[in-house]
């Protein structure tokens, strides 16, 4: 018997703000955070969404330097993590 296979598309969330945590106050940590610890929220949130199955994401509202953070850190992460779209 021959396994079976299943193709799945990929899962586009349009709207994330991936440096931003859930906590009570998101912005005021935001602004208190330095540009290594935007990063690692940045991880964080792309590694729960590609545990859910999303492999894109469309950040709304990030700096420049957030996303370049991320892209940098995700480029030495020992697995992929979710595309981001700026």
């Amino acid at each position: 018997m021959r396994e079976a296979w299943r193709a799945v598309p990929p899962l586009v969330d349009a709207h994330v703000h991936l440096v931003l945590d859930a906590g009570p106050t998101p912005r005021e940590t935001y602004l208190r955070a330095s540009q290594a610890e935007r990063a690692e929220t940045a991880l964080a949130n792309a590694e729960r969404a590609l545990a859910a199955g999303v492999t894109t994401l469309i950040d709304l509202g990030a700096s420049f330097a957030d996303i370049a953070g991320y892209r940098a850190a995700a480029a030495a992460h020992p697995r992929p993590l979710p595309q981001v779209i700026w």
